[in-house]
């Protein structure tokens, strides 16, 4: 066999790979290596021996702020509905006042005419819409007459009936115009020539803001007037005209 002179073949023609370049590309694998530390970082030193100012340390401290840990806080869902579209019990729903809805009104108004009387009323409906927006209620008009002229107070009551339209609606709230005609009979008259029974006319606008999906609080403000058209002449007709202001409540049936 030969002999190794210089760590290679006698007929090597790099006397100094194996013992200059090999050891050199043996170290840096060894650093390249996973968990070996990476240039620019010193290994942790034995016990008892003091570090050298050739090897720098390089120290990386991340801490993660709570964003980075917890992201960013839930969002709540957003609802546009009010209200269920759908409710149980018979509820109005997401649209209160669509087609083929059933409700029934209950309101107390006051109107006054200088010259005559003021007027206590208690208007009980029940309506149904015949379109969108659209409704025909039918009931009764109950109160009380503080007369003006002959001093002298009395019940009257009678039926009605009342066209409503919804001409705007905005989530909770709506806007309406209403008219409606009856016939009231009073206890004692109003005046000591008018008649025991008026026509009882009345048109006006309002507002409705739905509570929950049962109830719906509406107000508003009508022209009120009385008159019998003049049946036993001008000199029996009392022609009273007042302005009325109303507020009540609506709910489903």
């Amino acid at each position: 066999g030969s002999k190794l002179e210089g760590n290679c073949m006698p007929d090597c023609p790099w006397p100094g790979l194996t013992s200059n370049i090999l050891p050199a590309a043996v170290t840096a694998m060894l650093f390249a290596w996973p968990g070996t530390p990476a240039a620019g970082h010193a290994p942790e030193q034995a016990a008892g021996s003091s570090p050298s100012a050739a090897s720098p340390t390089v120290r990386l401290d991340y801490r993660p702020s709570a964003r980075h840990l917890t992201g960013p806080p839930p969002q709540s869902p957003q609802n546009d509905e009010p209200f269920d579209a759908n409710p149980p019990h018979g509820g109005f729903g997401d649209d209160p006042f669509r087609a083929r809805t059933t409700v029934w009104t209950a309101s107390g108004a006051y109107s006054r005419d200088p010259d005559h009387a003021h007027i206590y009323l208690t208007q009980v409906t029940a309506g149904y819409y015949l379109y969108d927006n659209f409704a025909v209620h039918l009931g009764g008009t109950f109160g009380y007459a503080d007369s003006e002229r002959s001093g002298r107070s009395g019940v009257l009551g009678g039926p009605e009936f009342r066209l409503r339209w919804h001409v705007w609606q905005e989530g909770r709230w709506s806007a309406f115009i209403d008219g409606s005609a009856g016939m009231v009979f009073h206890q004692t008259r109003l005046t000591e020539d008018s008649l025991p029974f008026n026509f009882n006319l009345q048109a006006g606008a309002g507002a409705t803001y739905q509570l929950d999906s049962r109830t719906i609080l509406k107000g508003g403000a009508r022209w009120h007037h009385f008159s019998n058209a003049r049946v036993k002449g001008v000199g029996r007709n009392i022609g009273y005209d007042g302005p009325m202001v109303y507020f009540g409540i609506m709910r489903p049936f």
